[in-house]
């Protein structure tokens, strides 16, 4: 039975007997566990039809599920501070305790006693203690190339607390690249995920979909009722086409390109203000500004680029993000002048080692796209039609956007940094292991 729960925990102790749930479960929560013990009540009917109820008190002399806050916990003084921070315990004996060290770990600790309760509600008495091997297990995904209908974003969101992924990354833009289609610019794919009311800013948005402020904070609320942080992307001064198709002047060779012009302080400065449009959207403590792919001719004006974007991320009280591009930028020479307050998502070995990265004074996060990404490729010489039907209609848990024709997905043992596609699989890392 405990193959049941994902990830494997780290520890079991059984003793002898059983515990079998009764039809009505009562269950009693601490301050700080209400709305974890919500959650919990509801999904017990949702995944077992169990009725539940809350208990009147939180020691719960009544309940047969008892949750609590308590970093405090003798089961894990042991762990270091890194595995403490999600670490969880389940004591089944004559009713249920789940422990968390943190909110967040009391939530994984109800994602793991649902999983067990999928076999049937007969438990093996015991104690799981559990914590995760790294601090960061994400998950991202392109809304950018192919939009994703609200309610698929949502379920995902619901999907990826089941396997205690606490970071989910939304590509917000991108466009096709006329290398790879063989069409012009001009006809090049192109999106932007978002809808302002703001009149300078409204055109943005996609007219095949993008988010409104209400979807966003739906996403928003979900993930914090479901651990995770939900981390906006929006990407330049490459796949920047969406923002060169409202305005030319702030694109490379007159706006036939992808690329922003950073020769222009225009560019610059419309990326600021996008920031600041959007930014009051935002409650998670990351934001990524992309930074990828651009031009290794205009090293300076990429290096005061990314300054200015991570320090204005910063500014506006979040942790800024990019990809790891510096040893292409920088020629293969050690890239120095560059801010070092900024988490790396290292995606290439060759844009940016991940052990430079590190060597350089960069908190990274794995996103390799030898082992993670899940990218559709055409199977015949025609160039994709990028424009298919939005995957992940309203009610469908998931779906491929791969399953039309002539595209079939390459899963290149592949995981979680699916920047062109939609499927899903193994989790982003952090170059750290944490060890208890």
């Amino acid at each position: 039975m405990l193959n049941r729960i994902v990830p494997a925990p780290q520890q079991w102790q059984g003793t002898t007997g059983t515990f079998t749930l009764p039809d009505t479960v009562r269950v009693a929560a601490d301050e700080a566990s209400n709305s974890v013990a919500d959650t919990l009540g509801a999904e017990l009917v949702e995944i077992t039809g169990i009725s539940a109820s809350r208990s009147d008190d939180s020691v719960g002399s009544d309940a047969t599920v008892v949750l609590s806050v308590d970093a405090g916990d003798p089961a894990f003084r042991a762990l270091s501070d890194a595995c403490r921070a999600e670490a969880y315990l389940i004591r089944i004996d004559d009713r249920i305790e789940l422990v968390g060290a943190s909110r967040r770990g009391l939530l994984w600790a109800t994602r793991s006693l649902l999983q067990l309760l999928t076999a049937g509600e007969e438990l093996p008495r015991g104690t799981v203690v559990d914590w995760p091997d790294y601090p960061v297990r994400g998950f991202l995904l392109d809304v950018g190339r192919r939009f994703a209908h609200p309610a698929f974003v949502r379920d995902l969101i619901r999907m990826m607390s089941w396997f205690k992924l606490n970071m989910f990354v939304v590509h917000l833009n991108d466009n096709e690249i006329t290398k790879d289609t063989g069409r012009p610019w001009g006809e090049a794919q192109h999106g932007f995920r978002l809808r302002s009311e703001n009149p300078r800013y409204a055109p943005l948005a996609s007219p095949d979909g993008a988010y409104t402020r209400a979807d966003w904070e739906s996403f928003e609320e979900l993930a914090r009722r479901h651990g995770s942080d939900l981390v906006p992307e929006i990407d330049a001064p490459a796949h920047a086409r969406a923002f060169i198709v409202a305005d030319p002047s702030l694109g490379l060779n007159d706006g036939e390109s992808d690329l922003l012009d950073l020769a222009n302080p225009a560019a610059t400065e419309f990326m600021r203000d996008l920031v600041d449009e959007f930014v009051t959207w935002f409650s998670g403590p990351y934001f990524h500004f992309g930074a990828d792919e651009y031009d290794e001719q205009h090293t300076e004006l990429y290096r005061d680029y990314f300054n200015t974007m991570a320090q204005h991320v910063r500014a506006k009280g979040k942790v800024p993000m990019a990809w790891g591009s510096l040893t292409k930028m920088e020629r293969g020479a050690p890239p120095t002048a560059y801010d070092r307050d900024v988490m790396i998502c290292c995606w290439n070995n060759d844009w940016y080692h991940p052990g430079e990265a590190i060597d350089h004074g960069y908190r990274i996060v794995n996103c390799s796209d030898d082992w993670l990404y899940t990218v559709p490729y055409p199977t015949t010489t025609t160039a994709p039609d990028w424009t298919d039907r939005p995957c992940g209609r309203a009610g469908s848990r998931m779906s491929s956007p791969a399953d039309s024709g002539s595209n079939r997905v390459t899963r290149r043992s592949s995981a979680l940094c699916p920047r062109y596609g939609m499927t899903w699989y193994r989790p982003t890392t952090t170059n750290t292991r944490s060890t208890p």
